[in-house]
């Protein structure tokens, strides 16, 4: 499987990301449509309803869709936007809480990118809120919400915390899920993440004044995001990224390539915008193309990232990604030993499918042939 291989939603997300002649190409694409009705499923699953929706709407193309069709978006749309309601009043409130104890922190996702990026609460919709801390203030701040209300999953066990981001709950009209970090992928230190603090940037939440990562950070969490979590597959991780990078001029794509040197996330970045212009003809200025070429990293350190793309080694190329640009020889053993000896307490709460149960089952089964697979590279 190539590591650039296209999505046939990869069409519909090109048309979305143009500046002009964004309604000439939809029309013709929705003239193409044969079954609205597993289209329509499929553009949900795909997490593209909202977006597209957005952009029917906003070129005045909507009347083009069948009735039903375009009544269904409608109302997929407008039910993001209420779902997102709740969770924007607990941004609001997390906000105030760790403001008032004076925890520095950052939203990640969410509200940031669906309200920056897509400028509508229903292009792209808000499941969870994440939030990146300082790993200093990590444990000051799980105690300050727990006493709010908030209660860790009953999977996050101490020594798990140690390495990775927490995950916690809170009832209300329905479950809200919150991820806080101590570091920028959630499982992953980095070298120099103390970059990313310098240049926040201020965005306006439920009417609160909250920070973010700047343009080019964000971009740059995007990107990478996409690579280590999604492998680039969903062409709504592309739209996302070139929405991403549509913002930034010559000083933010000079950050951009300069915070993914210092943390040592060349490679992500690179893959990243490859496949953006690859598959949905993203524009990005050669000179930072060739900038990145020249700083890719050699050996083992090259190769996990792309395998992980290709899907070829499965969980297991994902856990030597992880383990190889992970910064500290101390968290790298710490990591490993978790997963390969991991408390009986903390897998008795684990799920069967998906979280850490999932990866600690899955994350060694294919090692060897990882391995093998990326020397052969």
């Amino acid at each position: 499987m190539s590591v650039f291989t296209e999505s046939c939603w990869d069409k519909w997300a090109k048309a979305v990301s143009r500046k002009r002649g964004v309604d000439a190409e939809l029309a013709s694409l929705i003239s193409s449509v044969s079954d609205w009705d597993a289209w329509l499923s499929h553009a949900r699953s795909e997490r593209l309803s909202g977006a597209l929706w957005t952009a029917f709407r906003d070129n005045n193309i909507q009347a083009l869709l069948p009735s039903g069709v375009a009544q269904k978006m409608e109302f997929d749309w407008r039910q993001s936007v209420v779902a997102s309601v709740p969770l924007l009043q607990n941004v609001g409130d997390i906000a105030t809480l760790l403001d008032c104890n004076d925890i520095p922190w950052m939203l990640l996702k969410g509200p940031s990118v669906a309200d920056v990026l897509y400028s509508d609460p229903g292009a792209s919709p808000i499941v969870d809120i994440d939030i990146l801390l300082k790993p200093f203030d990590f444990t000051r701040a799980l105690d300050q919400m727990q006493r709010s209300g908030w209660q860790l999953r009953n999977d996050m066990h101490p020594r798990y915390l140690e390495l990775t981001r927490a995950v916690l709950t809170r009832e209300g009209s329905y479950v809200s899920i919150l991820k806080a970090q101590w570091n920028l992928l959630g499982a992953i230190p980095l070298a120099n993440e103390d970059k990313l603090w310098d240049n926040p940037e201020e965005i306006e939440v439920g009417g609160r004044a909250v920070k973010t990562l700047s343009a080019a950070d964000k971009a740059l969490y995007l990107a990478v995001h996409a690579v280590l979590y999604h492998g680039l597959r969903p062409s709504a991780q592309l739209l996302d990224i070139c929405l991403a990078c549509g913002r930034l001029d010559r000083k933010g794509w000079s950050v951009l390539i300069n915070h993914a040197k210092q943390t040592g996330l060349v490679e992500e970045v690179f893959l990243a915008l490859t496949t953006a212009r690859t598959r949905i003809n993203m524009v990005v200025p050669e000179s930072v193309m060739s900038d990145l070429l020249k700083s890719r990293p050699k050996g083992l350190r090259r190769k996990a990232p792309e395998l992980v793309m290709s899907d070829t080694g499965g969980r297991a190329a994902t856990t030597l990604s992880r383990l190889i640009m992970m910064h500290g020889t101390d968290r790298k053993k710490k990591y490993l030993s978790f997963i390969m000896f991991p408390p009986k307490n903390w897998l008795a709460h684990t799920e069967d499918s998906i979280g850490p149960g999932a990866h600690f089952n899955n994350a060694f089964s294919g090692l060897g042939k990882a391995i093998r697979q990326l020397l052969a590279r």
